[in-house]
């Protein structure tokens, strides 16, 4: 048996995933393979680069917006997230997919044509990692080659698929669904997030 994690997106919500991770550490459970989507994206990759739940939850908790993405006038987005780059390479313990102690994979997608573009094996994984996370009309679309590239939970909410093309028989889905009526939005980072969050939660239900 090999056992895959596919994680979620979900902003802050995505370090309830760290409390999965874990349990299974705690019970001598092993990964074999692991894929993200967004916030899920950057679990996964410190996970398999050799972090330890304790050192993700500890970077996670202190992480401020300001940590990861920087303010800017663009007609493409309110944000830059080239700040996430420093971000990230003080949270992974390697920074190509070649290094990594497990293997990756991380969904993005692409803006132009809507389908899933998926990182694994070989490269650069924090720019992937970056491109994952780049929430529409918060974050600045991320270039990749012929790519223009932002979200990966909009094409593919849960990447389960991947992980199973990574190698596991078996695969632990983790799903961060809206939460019941909210809080009334005092922002519009909150307006943006809870439209999202209906639109997925309207998803599931067809």
């Amino acid at each position: 048996m090999r056992l895959g994690l596919a994680l979620g997106g979900g902003f802050a919500r995505g370090l309830a995933h760290i409390g999965v991770l874990s349990v299974l550490e705690e019970n001598n459970i092993p990964v074999h393979c692991i894929a993200g989507v967004s916030a899920g994206a950057i679990v996964a990759a410190a996970y398999a680069s050799g972090a330890t739940p304790k050192e993700i939850a500890a970077a996670g908790s202190a992480m401020r917006f300001t940590d990861v993405a920087r303010w800017t006038i663009g007609r493409m987005g309110i944000a830059g997230s080239d700040r996430m780059d420093r971000f990230l390479r003080k949270l992974l313990k390697c920074y190509s997919f070649e290094q990594l102690r497990i293997p990756l994979g991380v969904v993005a997608t692409d803006l132009v044509t809507g389908e899933a573009v998926i990182f694994r094996d070989r490269g650069d994984v924090v720019l992937p990692i970056r491109a994952s996370c780049s929430y529409p009309g918060l974050f600045q679309p991320v270039r990749c080659g012929d790519h223009l590239l932002v979200d990966g939970a909009i094409a593919m909410e849960v990447p389960a698929l991947l992980a199973r093309m990574l190698g596991a028989t078996h695969v632990i889905s983790l799903h961060l669904p809206m939460q019941g009526a909210a809080a009334m939005p005092t922002n519009m980072f909150h307006v943006i997030d809870r439209c999202f969050q209906i639109l997925h939660s309207r998803a599931e239900i067809t």
